[in-house]
């Protein structure tokens, strides 16, 4: 940091011009205080040049409600490339009160999930120039969050203060007070698509299915809900609250459901749950029956050749730095006349046990991480095994086999460089991330259901 030292004989020699009796001075501080000395008592003074905070914005934020607000950024400096986002309060406690730790947390969390992509292509895609405007939702009410805009340099890394400010989110409307519209689409022999819809986007509610032949009844499915959180909460050393925070719904949601009977009733329900485990309000019910057929005929093939990614990289260092001691796979996806969609899922390890990885659970694996409808598709893995995952599903939504194929890396199956030409694809969409937050189906399976949790680690992206 720079100083300037002002010797004291000249404070000395200007007291002398304006007063021979002077004996001390005032120092008027930036912060308002003023502080006496003594010009006998003092040999010199130091005065620290003001810290320079870079580059400042212009923050305003309107349109507040319990779960949304507008964010709008003016800059002082249009050429500025910036981050700008909110943040809550503890979350910004955990990273020990750093702006510039969750911004280049978040920028390490990109690189990590687009590994393809270059730090100069994620900042291209998530930096702002100029003013900039965004509406944020699913926000909780109710919460303390910090609005900041950042300068973020060429490599990634935050410089100067950050330009911050603070508001919260309106509170909560009664949970008791709110309804639920439910619906479903795309009903098959083992599921549908559940759409829920609460009439308070901010009220926190749980929703699930059960069988409309063994339905206790309101009161007594509500107490068994809260039984199974409260033994959850329990075994994990968790409070009722922070499960209830971690399996309930706020907003509309759609919700994939699988592994139901096939031409069988159930019911979807919803209702408006307390930091208690214990209904707030009404329960609301919908009863639907599945398909009475099985499996489709609907089906993809996919051919694939790798290439070692130390090739790629010697060929260009810049395009292909992130391919050192990786596989570069590419692949082409062949749909039968009978499928109307599909997914595909490159998983690190041996996903071929049936027993281990069921299908249900593997399929939602695939449809939660993997790409769905692409024809081509790349993927950067480790000199390891992995199982491609693939299957299809036909235009009433009824999935057809699963296939599991053993991919063993190894340089010597590696095709020729010579061969490469590369598949010309939109990089990933990198979306601003605000409050990353897990989104579940029961007590189990919403808290990160074995099978299916294990796949999804390891699906390459």
């Amino acid at each position: 940091m720079k100083t300037n030292k002002f010797l004291i004989l000249a404070i000395m020699l200007i007291s002398a011009l304006t007063s021979i009796n002077a004996q001390s001075f005032h120092v008027y501080r930036n912060g308002g205080n003023v502080s006496d000395f003594t010009i006998a008592d003092v040999d010199s003074i130091v005065f620290d040049a003001p810290e320079d905070e870079g580059p400042r914005f212009h923050l305003k934020y309107s349109g507040l409600t319990s779960t949304s607000v507008t964010l709008s950024v003016t800059p002082e400096d249009n050429s500025v490339a910036y981050y700008y986002d909110c943040v809550t309060k503890e979350q910004l406690e955990e990273s020990n009160g750093s702006i510039a730790s969750v911004v280049e947390g978040y920028l390490s969390y990109l690189q990590q999930s687009y590994p393809t992509l270059s730090m100069e292509n994620i900042l291209e895609a998530i930096l702002s120039k100029g003013p900039a405007t965004d509406d944020v939702k699913g926000l909780p009410a109710g919460t303390d969050f910090i609005f900041y805009a950042i300068p973020v340099n060429k490599e990634g890394k935050c410089y100067g203060k950050p330009t911050t400010k603070n508001f919260s989110t309106l509170p909560g409307g009664d949970p008791a007070e709110c309804t639920f519209d439910i619906s479903y689409t795309d009903l098959t022999a083992d599921g549908c698509n559940v759409i829920i819809k609460p009439s308070d986007p901010s009220v926190r509610y749980w929703m699930g299915i059960t069988p409309f032949k063994d339905y206790p009844g309101d009161k007594a499915l509500a107490m068994d809900v809260k039984e199974n959180i409260e033994s959850y909460a329990q075994s994990k050393g968790m409070t009722v609250a922070q499960v209830v925070k971690g399996v309930t719904f706020t907003d509309n949601i759609e919700s994939q459901e699988s592994g139901l009977d096939l031409n069988t009733s159930y019911y979807i329900y919803a209702y408006a749950m307390n930091e208690d485990a214990t209904a707030a309000g009404k329960i609301y019910k919908l009863k639907f029956t599945t398909r009475a057929s099985g499996a489709s005929d609907a089906d993809i093939s996919i051919k694939y050749r790798y290439y070692d990614g130390d090739d790629l990289y010697n060929m260009d260092p810049t395009k292909y730095a992130n391919m050192k001691g990786r596989v570069y796979m590419q692949s082409v996806v062949t749909p039968n006349d009978d499928a109307a969609h599909w997914a595909v899922a490159l998983a690190k390890g041996d996903f071929t046990d049936e027993t281990m990885f069921p299908d249900e659970s593997t399929k939602n694996a695939v449809l939660q991480g993997g790409y769905l409808s692409a024809t081509q598709k790349n993927f950067v893995a480790d000199w390891t095994t992995c199982t491609l995952l693939y299957f299809a599903a036909d235009a009433a939504g009824v999935d057809g086999e699963l296939h599991r194929l053993l991919v063993d890396f190894k340089k010597e199956g590696a095709s020729p460089i010579s061969t490469f030409t590369e598949t010309v694809e939109a990089p990933a969409q990198v979306s601003r991330l605000l409050v990353p937050r897990r989104q579940f189906n029961s007590v189990a399976r919403r808290m990160m259901k074995k099978g299916n949790a294990a796949i999804h680690r390891t699906l390459v992206k």
